[in-house]
């Protein structure tokens, strides 16, 4: 039970209650939950610029594969030797 003296007790010593309140907790984790929000609207957009890059990178690699045997094939030399180097993944 406290008394009085407690509470001026507490006064001298420079002690008070701590700790933070509801709104301030409610507060914080409605900054922490927008925030998360953004973070992860940007990682899903991150994982579809990947795609984009990937599918980009692989139409690149299959046009100089295509384009490398025509030149083969209109100069009577066999692809596999002239474009061996160029590969593209499936």
């Amino acid at each position: 039970m406290k008394t009085d003296n407690d509470h001026e007790n507490r006064k001298l010593h420079g002690l008070k209650k701590r700790g933070f309140t509801l709104v301030e907790l409610l507060i914080v984790l409605l900054v922490i939950g927008i925030l998360a929000s953004i973070a992860v609207q940007n990682f899903g957009n991150l994982f579809d610029l990947a795609r984009d890059n990937s599918a980009a990178y692989e139409n690149r690699a299959l046009q100089t594969q295509t384009g490398c045997r025509n030149v083969a094939t209109a100069n009577n030399q066999n692809p596999d030797t002239l474009c061996g180097a160029i590969q593209a993944t499936p």
